[in-house]
Parts: C-alpha cells; structure tokens; sequence
C-alpha cells in the first residue's frame, strides 16, 4: 500500500496537512508563510468558490490569505475528516470564527510525488453542515 510515496504523505495526512489550514487564522504574514511555503510545489494552484479567480503560485497564495484573515479576523479551519488514494485527497473541514460555526467546506488535493501539494480547489457546504 502506498508503494512510492513517502511514509508522511500515507501516513498522516490528518496531521501534515492541519498547519496549511491553520493559516487561515494566523494574523501574522510570516507566520502564514512559514506555515504554508514548505509545503507548497511552486507552481502551487488555488481555486475557493468565493475568490474571483483561481491563484497561481506560493505568493498569490499567500496573498489570498492576507485578504482571508483582514476580511475574517478570529477563523480557524479544523480538518475533520479526510481520505485519500495515490496522490489525492478530499478534506471535509470546520470553519469557525471566534469559535462559533461558520461552514463545513471541503478541499480536494493533489501532491507531487514528493509530497508537495499542487492543486487545492475548495467547495463550499457538504452533505452534512457544521
């Protein structure tokens, strides 16, 4: 199982990819970026159902999480359930701001094969709510 991957990537999914999304609610840029950037290929591509269009690239990233965190002081993003197969992943996770509920969201991932994610693209609500 999971031949050629590495032993994080199949391992703890759960617990490699939590720091991304606490990002969400880090009001420090470096924070943000120290949190983010090694986990990011860098040609690292972003698509949320409520940016005007998807983000290409760490820095573009980043950005959208300068505007996140100004635009939604107090969130946090907590993955509560997750699966995966090869080199994707789909991430169920709670959104709450000052911790009270704001959405259930999920995200479908896909990694290099170092283990890098190269595509993250999120859809708002799932067939359970928060």
């Amino acid at each position: 199982m999971w031949r050629g991957l590495p032993f994080k990537l199949a391992h703890c999914m759960t617990l490699e990819l939590q720091p991304i999304f606490d990002a969400w609610g880090e009001p420090d840029a470096a924070t943000r970026a120290a949190l983010v950037t090694p986990a990011l290929n860098e040609n690292f591509y972003y698509a949320d159902p409520h940016a005007p269009h998807p983000y290409q690239g760490v820095s573009a990233f980043l950005d959208f999480l300068t505007v996140f965190a100004e635009r939604v002081p107090d969130a946090a993003a907590k993955i509560v359930a997750t699966s995966r197969h090869n080199t994707h992943a789909r991430v169920t996770l709670d959104l709450t701001r000052d911790g009270a509920p704001m959405a259930r969201v999920q995200y479908f991932i896909d990694h290099d094969i170092n283990g890098k994610l190269t595509r993250m693209v999120g859809f708002m609500g799932t067939e359970d709510t928060a």
